[in-house]
């Protein structure tokens, strides 16, 4: 097996990963489906909030980014937060086409940062 499905499988996040980790993980979801919702003018005032945002604010969102970047290629994939949730996946593939901005069928530092302002 290759290490991504190893570390995506059930059983590792359920019992291995920490509690923390999960609850980390659930809030961001939910941060980016209220991001989602959001009118066009509130989503320019998150990236105009984004170029304010204090260092330690930047630094714990880029260090969970990263913690979540399962492939550590610098892009976030419904599988990827598809470990954290079971039978969700589809719920997380419609949110990220919402969020995506370039298209690209994953989610940015840059993008996930935007999503997390608020």
């Amino acid at each position: 097996p290759r290490a991504t499905d190893i570390i995506c499988n059930g059983w590792v996040v359920t019992n291995v990963r920490a509690i923390e980790d999960r609850d980390h993980v659930h809030l961001v979801v939910q941060r980016m489906k209220e991001y989602s919702t959001l009118k066009p003018g509130m989503r320019t005032l998150a990236l105009v909030l984004k170029q304010s945002l204090r260092i330690d604010k930047l630094k714990a969102l880029q260090g969970l980014f990263h913690a979540l970047d399962i492939r550590g290629d610098g892009e976030l994939e419904p599988h990827e937060l598809g470990a954290y949730f079971v039978n969700k996946n589809q719920e997380l593939k419609e949110l990220f086409k919402l969020l995506d901005l370039n298209d690209n069928g994953s989610i940015s530092l840059d993008e996930f940062v935007n999503t997390n302002v608020f």
